[in-house]
């Protein structure tokens, strides 16, 4: 069947490695906020192994800690003179 079943959607969850990197904390601080309960998270298993992995909401990452951002806005010395004057 090629055709997609409309009744599944897809999740977006990120690893803590992801979450880790792109909130700027260390992978052991998300690893530590969910032991905590602060964030909840999906562990699955990877492989055959007892190995497990956590996957998270994004969503549920910011509210813990707020992403940071890529790029600071710069300002132009220039227009802070011109408006100040």
């Amino acid at each position: 069947m090629s055709e997609k079943n409309p009744r599944i959607t897809p999740l977006e969850l990120e690893t803590t490695a992801h979450a880790a990197l792109r909130v700027g904390k260390s992978i052991d601080a998300i690893r530590f906020s969910i032991a905590t309960g602060k964030i909840p998270a999906y562990s699955v298993q990877r492989g055959t192994g007892e190995r497990f992995m956590h996957l998270l909401r994004p969503s549920d990452v910011d509210k813990v800690y707020p992403p940071r951002p890529e790029s600071l806005p710069s300002a132009d010395p220039n227009e802070l003179v011109k408006e100040s004057a």
